[in-house]
């Protein structure tokens, strides 16, 4: 196998990796990827619902809402993070690959130009879907919520236990309600962070 060929497939993997990149990171920050998720969650079998510690069914069905939304602001963070690191390669691996004298040296004037074209769009795509920071953001609200979970899960506990630091059914749902919401107007200011492309804003969500 020829060095030149070599070359040529290697660039084809770049270009993979890089448009796999683009896709991870602009899918898991669509609100159109995000609206997708929800209707799949909503046509879930609810059987898990029976499966909770006995409580008022609307502490419980807020309890399982608030699962659901923990395990997709998981999903976020690992796509961000998968996402970022495929945009990395393309942009420093490949372009510290290229910027050798040697590669200069060994590759034609036109398999150069490809490999700067994939290095300059990985540096554009992460610049503006910034992955990275994606990732850590949706990690914080996973980790908030799941702490609220499991205070929510406590106070389950405690009411059937009948211990006097119980809170009532109502507060419980409220405290679940709030931290869905702030999930959500969270989400909504990081949607609103990417809603320009190349100098055209898109319609208010």
């Amino acid at each position: 196998m020829s060095f030149e060929l070599i070359i040529r497939l290697l660039s084809a993997i770049a270009a993979f990796v890089t448009i796999l990149g683009a896709f991870v990171s602009a899918t898991a920050t669509s609100s159109t990827a995000s609206a997708w998720a929800r209707g799949i969650r909503a046509r879930l079998p609810l059987r898990s619902v029976r499966k909770e510690p006995v409580a008022p069914d609307g502490v419980t069905l807020r309890l399982l809402e608030a699962h659901q939304v923990l395990r997709r602001q998981e999903s976020l963070a690992k796509a961000h993070r998968f996402g970022g690191g495929l945009l990395t390669f393309g942009q420093f691996v490949v372009g510290g690959l290229l910027a050798s004298s040697f590669m200069q040296q060994e590759i034609a004037k036109q398999m150069i130009g490809i490999l700067g074209l994939l290095v300059l769009a990985s540096s554009i795509i992460r610049q503006h879907y910034q992955p990275e920071i994606a990732a850590v953001a949706a990690r914080e609200r996973a980790v908030k919520l799941k702490a609220i979970i499991r205070e929510v899960e406590d106070q389950m506990y405690y009411a059937e236990q009948n211990l006097p630091e119980a809170r009532s059914p109502n507060e419980l749902r409220r405290t679940l309600t709030e931290a869905l919401n702030d999930v959500d107007a969270a989400e909504a200011r990081a949607l609103a962070a990417h809603a320009t492309f190349v100098g055209k804003p898109k319609p208010p969500i």
